[in-house]
């Protein structure tokens, strides 16, 4: 029992009440003691109850108001539950008041910043048509006998190649709290590049076809400068909006998914599915008609549920973009903005950012997330909460921290410093401190120049003629077949790891030739 309350008990059983000595008894100020067993003052509790602008069942009431709202998810702001209290009590409240109230009901109540989203995706969160749903793929599957290996998930993907996503940063509060720091930088190009992807439920996937925005619809040999076909596999193509179309949709069907799964359906003998969104660019007869010729299901999520259903939506893109964000992030940091990124720029981190993301531990887990493999529909249709993890604490940190130096001077520069000065006194601190400040400085000023370095490579690479990769191979080869123009618009195929190395081999040597002068001397 609290002091003042066990005191308030004792003065009841006496005749007159001494409040001295039982002020005394239980060590607590004797005119508190008065005043609170007089009636003039009460607990901070009651005192807070009693001032409190809304009563306990109106607090009730509003705080299942907040329920019924989340449960729409239409989850109300600060501002909006200030109006709730105005319209249930005729009074304004003061700018904490919301964050106070609601911390008082933390138990049921919570407050965060919150991403965006369709309310036709809120809608389509439906049980009933999520049953169907794998009511309908269950029935397929067993209908084809269809093999995990021969399960696929095929989506786009758009990139801004200079824009990132929100990262959280550590920055210099001084500068902050006075206004000096508006945001974090980014290049910001828009150019749009659209990725086809696709993974497996045995936790493959197949290689990433990338389309290019470009007036022309051609490729150009500069935009794929850092890829290397003898040790990357990927497929690019063009179009002027850098959108997939009927035409790229097709072309990736046939020159991409088939040629890549088919020998795992023993070649073409066993059915295969894919599972895709209801995009106009593979819902169409053409692609259809072509899938179900060659042995391929086609099973389209339901609307608006991507979100939830879909593998690459729910376990792939979303590291994929995060990846990219911190690839363009460091190239900035490296060239300190001076050199803008273009689509020259895009594949070195979409690679890298592509190989991060797509493992098999990632597209396991997609899966199993979406509950198609394991089949498990009871992970949709009847979900756990999510378990928090326990933050881990930072540890102390250490009197000499690790320096990127190598032992051998680390040893070297510690037995100077100890058999010439002293640990233990002002100068020897002092000079301990200098010696480790001017090494650090040392190490970042090396990182910063590498950085530099890397900026002047790139910014001398961009500085090519522009031309189209496999135009210059039509026009080297102009009766070659292996690169046809796309039916529609005139847009390439997307160009396959042999036929990019030979566009390049025919064009340096075209090149090669024409440094030579008439009579074949070198220039």
């Amino acid at each position: 029992m609290d002091p003042i309350e066990a005191a308030l008990a004792d003065l009841e059983s006496q005749n007159p009440p001494n409040y001295s000595a039982t002020a005394r008894k239980y060590n607590v100020g004797r005119s508190t003691l008065s005043r609170r067993h007089r009636g003039l003052t009460v607990s901070r509790e009651a005192y807070i109850e009693n001032i409190s602008i809304l009563t306990q069942e109106q607090e009730n009431n509003l705080i299942s108001y907040i329920k019924r709202l989340t449960a729409m998810s239409l989850p109300p702001t600060n501002k909006m539950v200030e109006n709730f209290v105005h319209d249930l009590t005729g009074h304004w409240v003061h700018k904490n008041f919301v964050t106070d109230w609601w911390q008082k009901h933390s138990d049921v109540l919570g407050s965060s910043y919150l991403t965006p989203i369709d309310l036709n995706r809120t809608k389509a969160d439906n049980n009933f048509l999520y049953s169907r749903y794998f009511s309908l793929v269950e029935k397929k599957i067993a209908e084809y006998d269809i093999q995990p290996h021969n399960i696929y998930n095929m989506d786009e993907k758009g990139f801004l190649i200079g824009v990132l996503n929100k990262l959280k940063r550590i920055f210099c509060k001084e500068d902050y709290d006075v206004g000096k720091l508006k945001g974090a930088g980014q290049d910001g190009n828009r150019d749009w590049i659209t990725l086809l992807a696709s993974i497996c439920a045995d936790g493959s996937y197949l290689p990433p076809a990338l389309i290019y925005q470009g007036e022309s619809g051609d490729v150009q040999n500069s935009w794929l400068q850092d890829y290397e076909p003898s040790s990357q596999e990927a497929f690019f193509t063009a179009s002027p909006t850098g959108w997939t179309n009927d035409n790229l949709g097709f072309e990736w069907l046939t020159k991409v998914f088939d040629r890549h799964t088919k020998a795992k359906a023993r070649h073409g003998r066993d059915w295969r599915l894919l599972i895709v969104d209801g995009h106009g660019s593979h819902v169409n007869m053409t692609f259809i008609n072509w899938a179900v010729a060659h042995q391929i299901a086609v099973l389209v999520f339901p609307p608006h549920s991507t979100h939830t259903l879909q593998p690459l939506d729910v376990g792939v893109f979303r590291p994929l973009s995060g990846y990219y964000t911190q690839e363009v992030t460091q190239y900035l940091h490296w060239t300190q903005g001076l050199v803008a990124i273009t689509k020259k720029d895009f594949f070195r981190f979409f690679w890298v950012a592509f190989n991060k993301a797509f493992t098999e531990k990632n597209i396991s887990h997609a899966w199993e997330r979406t509950g198609l493999h394991p089949f498990a529909p009871e992970v949709i249709l009847n979900p756990r909460p999510k378990k928090r993890k326990n933050r881990v604490p930072t540890p102390p940190p250490k009197e000499e921290p690790m320096r990127p130096l190598s032992a051998k001077d680390t040893r070297k520069i510690r037995e100077l410093l100890d058999a010439t000065t002293s640990r233990t006194s002002r100068e020897g601190k002092q000079l301990r401190s200098t010696v480790w400040e001017l090494a650090d400085a040392k190490n970042l000023l090396k990182q910063e120049v590498s950085g530099l370095k890397i900026a002047l490579k790139a910014e001398k690479r961009k500085r090519t003629r522009k031309k189209g990769l496999f135009e210059e191979l039509r026009e080297v080869d102009e009766g070659s077949s292996s690169r046809k123009t796309a039916e529609g618009g005139g847009q390439t195929p997307q160009g396959s790891r042999q036929g990019t190395r030979k566009a390049r081999r025919r064009a340096e040597e075209a090149r090669a030739r024409s440094c030579e002068d008439p009579k074949g001397d070198p220039a």
